[in-house]
């Protein structure tokens, strides 16, 4: 078994989710339209959100390196709290962090426990690291992460049955041609854009059929299902 898996992306006319187009009016109101749907999605039944390490530093770590010496800011589970993870693809465990949770100022990712997914690549330190700081942790794959594989894990181990995939392109493509994308939510920029990458980096053929779609703002917000 494995989790549900929703793609939630911001994403310009001609299929980009990098570039410049991200720093303009237009992509302010749809990512302003992506967080609020984020908001909703954990309001009503996913579990998590799972992203690649370079959009996880990017976001969260803003650079910070890892440091076994590190003395960690630990935050423990109320009694009967479900836990929303903040799911980061990490093969060699690069990431940074200072807590064992996420602290920001939107409540769709304030509170959100980290969970890392690292491939046997993996530093031995980094692990007594995510040890110490309290951080659970998924070894899947060889030289990089088997993404069936560690969705199994978070199912069975973590109770993790819906999850939103937000990328970058690349963990967006592994997700992709690995066939367990479910669903694709979209809010498109009214804007063509150039020299970023694509929605997902490789992939095959597959179809999905359109379940909602709606006008607002100027930007396009649909979210489409796959056949089966």
């Amino acid at each position: 078994m494995r989790p549900y898996i929703m793609c939630h992306m911001v994403m310009s006319m001609n299929g980009l989710v990098t570039g410049d187009f991200l720093w303009t009016k237009e992509s302010e109101i749809a990512s302003s339209i992506y967080f609020s749907l984020h908001r909703e999605y954990r309001k009503n039944g996913f579990d998590g959100f799972v992203c690649g390490r370079t959009t996880m530093e990017e976001s969260f770590t803003k650079g910070s390196s890892w440091n076994l010496e590190s003395t960690p800011n630990l935050e423990a589970l109320e009694e009967n709290q479900k836990p929303f993870y903040a799911v980061a693809f990490d093969p060699k465990g690069k990431l940074g962090w200072e807590k064992n949770f996420i602290s920001d100022e939107d409540p769709g990712y304030d509170k959100c426990r980290i969970l890392e997914v690292l491939s046997e690549q993996v530093n031995k330190q980094y692990v007594e690291y995510l040890k110490k700081h309290q951080i659970p942790f998924i070894v899947s794959g060889k030289d990089f992460i088997n993404v069936e594989n560690s969705l199994e894990q978070m199912y069975e181990k973590f109770g993790i049955r819906k999850l939103l995939l937000e990328g970058g392109s690349v963990v967006n493509g592994h997700f992709f041609k690995a066939n367990v994308v479910d669903e694709i939510s979209l809010v498109i920029v009214p804007q063509v854009a150039f020299g970023g990458k694509p929605l997902f980096a490789e992939g095959t053929l597959a179809n999905f059929e359109l379940v909602k779609l709606k006008q607002e703002s100027g930007c396009i917000v649909c979210q489409y299902r796959k056949r089966v």
